[in-house]
């Protein structure tokens, strides 16, 4: 697989969801097409870079639907996040354009970090480069919205059961697994793999050095959520309908294919031109 391409949401009121990405968080507008009744908007933070876009869906046929706010459990894709060097600096900039930020927190052995919702409800991570403990202030810069550079870090979503998740994006499509995360206190562990061939600090990937190393990428990856002893109820699935306002990820690599994960979630390889 040559990288991860994009991650496709639906959006019911575009002009909101354009001012947001665009004017606040610093996402710059790349691409518009039209599709029948439907309108696709592509965001990104650098098109030249190794980073996936956002592909934005106006569906005129379905302006009624009522997008999540993304906390039911019940819903698999759950949010993106913004890797970046200070998120003190982040969230205090987004407060001044009358965002509402929570407030920051450390994750033991994970992450520094803060959570924003878009127009639709989605949620948006930012995620520091270092753990609290081990930042140091940065400088602010000015040329860009969230005051230092951000990186379109993780596509965040749930899976019911992880060994047949990790096989098969490990086997089908060739993804490396970097790191596991332990958040068992919060009842759900979380797998974290790209397209890339780089070598983490460590080959445990359980080792917690892995875990700054990550947010300090310059591309995207895909993160599962595994609530613990979900793959125990039978009959449970995910809710990944088009109500939840998730589309689809895609990926660039030799051959196009269209096919579904273990989960039902859908995704598109496409091949590169």
């Amino acid at each position: 697989m040559k990288y991860l391409q994009s991650l496709s949401l639906y959006i019911s009121k575009p002009l909101d969801s354009l001012s947001f990405y665009i004017s606040k968080l610093g996402m710059k507008l790349i691409e518009i097409y039209i599709e029948e009744d439907k309108k696709y908007y592509h965001l990104s933070f650098d098109k030249n870079s190794k980073q996936a876009f956002l592909e934005l869906i106006y569906d005129k046929n379905n302006t009624q639907t009522v997008f999540p706010k993304n906390q039911d459990l019940l819903e698999g894709y759950w949010k993106i996040a913004i890797s970046i060097k200070d998120v003190d600096i982040a969230s205090d900039k987004l407060i001044e354009k009358g965002i509402k930020v929570s407030e920051a927190f450390q994750v033991p052995n994970v992450a520094y970090l803060c959570h924003i919702q878009d127009p639709d409800g989605y949620t948006i991570e930012l995620i520091q480069h270092k753990f609290q403990e081990n930042h140091i202030k940065e400088k602010e810069d000015s040329s860009y919205k969230l005051g230092n550079k951000p990186v379109f870090s993780l596509i965040t979503y749930r899976v019911k059961n992880i060994n047949k998740s990790l096989d098969f994006y490990q086997t089908k499509l060739g993804l490396k697994l970097f790191s596991k995360m332990d958040v068992t206190k919060r009842g759900f562990n979380i797998y974290f793999l790209a397209a890339s061939k780089e070598k983490a600090p460590s080959e445990n990937i359980e080792a917690i050095e892995n875990a700054q190393w990550l947010w300090t990428r310059d591309y995207t990856m895909i993160e599962f959520q595994h609530i613990l002893k979900i793959e125990d109820k039978k009959d449970f699935v995910y809710d990944i309908s088009k109500k939840t306002g998730f589309k689809e990820i895609s990926f660039i690599s030799k051959e196009s294919l269209s096919f579904k994960d273990p989960d039902n979630y859908q995704i598109q390889i496409k091949k590169e031109v």
